[in-house]
């Protein structure tokens, strides 16, 4: 008796990845943005975006911020994980 085998793979996204249900993005900012602070509008997978601003945040490399309800949908109901913007600063 032979069954069906199903095998899912999750497929590599360009800037997102995934962690639990929180999606990271890494975003990269010169020293001086990080220091003024910088509007980022970030594209979501279901087409729409997240708007924020660095502006009054300590950025530092390494650093990150976590925008709540903006990840990954929760298995069994409607919330949702995070979305975590981990930034890189070049000179």
């Amino acid at each position: 008796h032979e069954g069906v085998r199903l095998v899912l793979g999750q497929k590599k996204h360009p800037f997102f990845t995934r962690n639990g249900d929180d999606l990271h993005w890494a975003c990269t900012l010169t020293r001086q943005q990080a220091a003024k602070g910088v509007a980022l509008t970030v594209p979501m997978l279901d087409g729409s975006s997240v708007k924020l601003s660095t502006k009054g945040e300590k950025v530092y490399h390494g650093g990150c911020m976590a925008v709540a309800h903006h990840g990954m949908p929760i298995k069994g109901g409607p919330q949702r994980g995070n979305l975590v913007i981990e930034f890189r600063l070049k000179d």
